[in-house]
């Protein structure tokens, strides 16, 4: 279990990080009908920025899309070399 906390982080990091994109893809379609004043945005708790107009509110969850997917993929791919390692470690141990 040990070797497998960076993939469970990433995995964490890229389910937060697809929440969020749902998230500001729904207070778009919100605030595009709406005052047009705009959100504030944050992240793990940490304040990325304290006023987006209405009309970026799609350009940050975009980008909230790319981080959720590239952590995502990397997170499965260091899990497919994880199992790869243990099936070559075991293979050579039985031998």
């Amino acid at each position: 279990m040990k070797r497998w906390w960076l993939v469970i982080f990433l995995g964490v990091i890229s389910s937060a990080a697809l929440l969020k994109f749902f998230d500001l893809k729904q207070q778009a379609a919100v605030e595009g009908s709406g005052t047009g004043y705009g959100i504030g945005i944050s992240f793990l708790l940490i304040e990325i920025n304290d006023r987006v107009p209405a009309k970026e509110i799609m350009n940050y969850a975009q980008g909230f899309l790319t981080f959720g997917l590239i952590l995502l993929g990397t997170a499965i791919l260091l899990a497919v070399i994880r199992v790869r390692q243990s099936k070559i470690n075991d293979t050579s141990q039985s031998s």
